[in-house]
This record gives C-alpha cells, structure tokens and sequence, in this order.
C-alpha cells in the first residue's frame, strides 16, 4: 500500500485551522498521514506517561491522532486538502 506523508515545517504555518467541530492549533502538528480517503493527523502529546523505583524508572508518551474521513466530514476533508496544498 502506497501512503504519504508530509513532514511539516514550522515557517509554514499560521496559527489554527478551523474545522466543522474543533480548532486545531498547527504549531502542534508533527505530521500528517494520508490514507486512502482519511487523513491522519498527529499532534504532540501533551500527557506523558511514568515512573521512578529507587532512582530509575521509564517514560513514555505518544502521539495524539486526529483522523478525518472524506466519507464522514467531506467539509472538514476539504480543508486539510486546501491547507496541505499551500505548503
């Protein structure tokens, strides 16, 4: 399966993108995934994930994924479209 990717560039961006039910903020967009009819959107985390025993331990965070679906909001696909068009 052939599926693209686009790495986003900070000087690129304004401030939002303004969806049919959310705002998005795209100083928070790591990247963009294209699937097929969807587009996957990944945002930093803001939730990290850990823990500490006697002065070692772990963390972990991942990414949070946005996804719209060109079937279900045909609006909101649109505009990921145009706005990945300007870049």
């Amino acid at each position: 399966k052939q599926y693209k990717y686009y790495i986003l560039q900070k000087h690129n961006m304004s401030q939002f993108i303004k969806l049919t039910s959310m705002i998005i903020n795209k100083n928070l967009i790591t990247s963009v995934c294209k699937k097929h009819n969807k587009f996957h959107i990944y945002t930093i985390e803001n939730n990290i994930n850990g823990y500490m025993i006697f002065g070692s331990g772990g963390v972990d965070s991942s990414p949070e994924k946005i996804v719209i679906c060109e079937e279900k909001s045909p609006e909101d696909y649109k505009i990921i479209s145009k706005w990945i068009d300007t870049l």
